[in-house]
């Protein structure tokens, strides 16, 4: 018998989450995965709002960064901000209307605004409308990614197919160095810093 959870609206305001874990570096067995005959769990909802939301994750078996670094091992968001509708999940196919989403990271980086209209399967994502604002960079119109699984866009890139849209696009490399801080360094990458890139174009191919 299939399983299916609906509701017409769901809350989380003002909450905070905290997780601290030490990860582990030996290998670790584990069981192998059987299949199974029983229908997918499915669900959908109307609606979905957080706000004035706090989450951190500690890694600590990983030394922390400096400052100034987006950090994966060590994660602290505040103002989280999500607002979504028409999200369902049918057994294969994710689809949902992010109309609103906004934080800020520990590391400094702030997401100002994204919004979407987004649809994600096992062979393909694509983001509809897409709008995507931080500090210094701007991002709108269509993304698509379509591939025979998810394993294969590492494994086969080339068999990755990409199209990409993009209108009236604002890009400063800047905000990198959150993520890859290294790049500064870089002699190659430094006269891009600075620098703003007006971008109107369209993409298809593997």
């Amino acid at each position: 018998q299939q399983m299916h959870a609906s509701a017409t609206s769901l809350q989380l305001l003002d909450h905070s989450s905290s997780i601290s874990m030490v990860s582990r570096t030996d290998t670790v067995k584990t069981a192998a995965v059987t299949s199974s005959d029983s229908k997918p769990f499915t669900f959908s909802a109307g609606r979905i709002t957080i706000e004035r939301n706090a989450v951190q994750f500690d890694d600590n078996a990983k030394a922390k960064a400096g400052k100034g670094v987006f950090d994966p091992a060590h994660i602290a968001i505040s103002d989280l901000l999500l607002q979504a509708s028409a999200i369902q999940y049918n057994g294969t196919v994710y689809v949902a209307d992010i109309n609103a989403v906004s934080m800020a990271e520990q590391s400094g980086f702030r997401l100002l605004e994204l919004h979407t209209r987004a649809r994600y399967s096992d062979t393909g994502v694509s983001l509809r409308q897409l709008v995507v604002k931080t500090a210094q960079n701007q991002i709108s119109g269509d993304a698509q990614l379509s591939y025979a699984s998810i394993g294969e866009i590492t494994t086969k890139p080339a068999a990755t197919k990409v199209t990409l849209n993009l209108q009236k696009s604002r890009i400063q490399l800047d905000e990198l160095l959150y993520f890859s801080p290294e790049l500064k360094k870089n002699t190659s990458f430094q006269p891009l810093l600075g620098k703003v890139f007006f971008i109107n174009t369209r993409v298809a191919g593997a």
